[in-house]
């Protein structure tokens, strides 16, 4: 009978990891594990005023069929966001007001070139992947464009466009990232 031990001190464990993850996400910690922003633990703040560019936020994808096939794909994990989508940290890249050019050489804000933005017409296997038309769009009131800029294969704005601002959880600050604090 000595896998009874055992056994409560798994479950034990187990229960105090729960707890653990549960204030984690309470607290609105956040681990990112992506090369969309520094791999690190972040702090999510509810929004107290408007979105600039390049803060960092953390959004719930929209149910829709792009991100229907990017959790079939794996680019997005499932997770705790309504749809079954694990939140995404993202930087802004335009703010309502700003004009946003996607074309063959990648996505222009106010008319600068995002590093690394062209959006790739195929995944690393291969599949095709939804893109935006090319274009101007000027961003609209209530929404904000996310682009992962340096980063080539980030899945953001250039493959599903603008996000609604009622789909973001709000800024993430940087609590601990890649062995600096």
């Amino acid at each position: 009978m000595k896998s009874r031990p055992f056994a409560l001190l798994v479950w034990g464990l187990a229960a105090v990891s729960a707890l653990a993850g549960m204030t984690a996400l309470a607290a609105g910690w956040r681990v990112n594990t992506t090369p969309s922003v520094p791999i690190g633990l972040w702090q999510v703040q509810a929004l107290k005023q408007s979105l600039q560019r390049g803060q960092i936020v953390c959004v719930c994808p929209p149910d829709n069929l792009v991100f229907q096939l990017a959790r079939q794909r794996g680019y997005v994990p499932p997770g705790r966001c309504p749809g079954n989508y694990e939140p995404l940290l993202k930087p802004v890249a335009a703010v309502p007001g700003d004009w946003v050019d996607v074309g063959p050489t990648g996505l222009r804000v106010n008319n600068g070139l995002m590093t690394a933005s062209m959006a790739q017409s195929k995944d690393g296997a291969g599949r095709p992947l939804p893109r935006l038309a090319y274009g101007s769009h000027q961003v609209r009131e209530g929404t904000v464009w996310l682009i992962s800029s340096g980063h080539a294969d980030g899945f953001d704005s250039r493959y599903f466009g603008p996000v609604s601002l009622r789909y973001v959880e709000g800024v993430a600050q940087p609590i601990w990232i890649g062995g600096r604090s």
